[in-house]
Formats: C-alpha cells, structure tokens, sequence
C-alpha cells in the first residue's frame, strides 16, 4: 500500500485514498477497518479528519465499512471467525445491539385484581 501523507491531503488526494480502500477491500476480506487503515499507513482517527473536510466521499467509506461489516458476519457464520468476537465487534463498531424482551420493550408487568382493591374501597 502506498502511505500519503498526512499533510498532503487535497479533495483529489482523499477521493484517490477512499477509492484505493474500496479496491483493496473488493479484493481482500478485511475483518477490521482499523486494519485496512494501518495498512496505508493511516490511524482511524485521520479517516474521521477527512471525513467531516471533505464529507462527499462519506459514501465511499460507508461501501467500504459496509463491505468490511459483512466480511465479519461472514466469516463469524463459516467458524473462520470466533462468533463472540464478531458479535463484540459488531456491537461495539456497527450500531449492531441485541433484540429486546417483551420486558424491555413494554416495561414490567403489572397484574392487578381490580376487585380486590373495589371491595376494600367499599368497606
């Protein structure tokens, strides 16, 4: 991978980057974008600089986290990836979250004997 430098960054520069990324990672199954960005050279950190100079090539990076997302599931349903580590991952990096419980969802049931509480009210 060539490395740019982090000074050098020109609109055409980054949409170079995004689209070598995305050509990298059509080519080979990253499981990581932490690792794809090390690779060239770059931290995470820099991609998230870049992304909110020059936000019109956000679309390249989201094919790419997309692609690297799907890389995961994959590899985590063949067993070439251990399924906590890809969940971890998932959840910690792709806004992935678990279903919630009837419990959660409509809060705690409450059962009441209506009648009950009537009979005493009226005593």
């Amino acid at each position: 991978m060539r490395q740019l430098k982090q000074n050098s960054w020109s609109p055409a520069a980054v949409e170079r980057l995004f689209f070598e990324a995305k050509q990298v990672v059509e080519e080979n199954e990253y499981l990581s974008l932490t690792r794809l960005w090390v690779d060239f050279g770059l931290s995470s950190q820099i991609i998230k600089d870049l992304l909110k100079r020059f936000p019109e090539h956000a679309y390249i990076y989201l094919f790419i986290k997309s692609a690297v997302e799907s890389y995961i599931w994959e590899a985590a349903a063949e067993g070439r990836m251990h399924s906590n580590l890809a969940l971890f991952t998932l959840k910690a990096n792709y806004g992935w979250v678990d279903p919630k419980t009837e419990a959660e969802k409509d809060g705690p049931k409450i059962t009441l004997n209506i009648s009950d509480k009537l009979s005493k009210l009226l005593e």
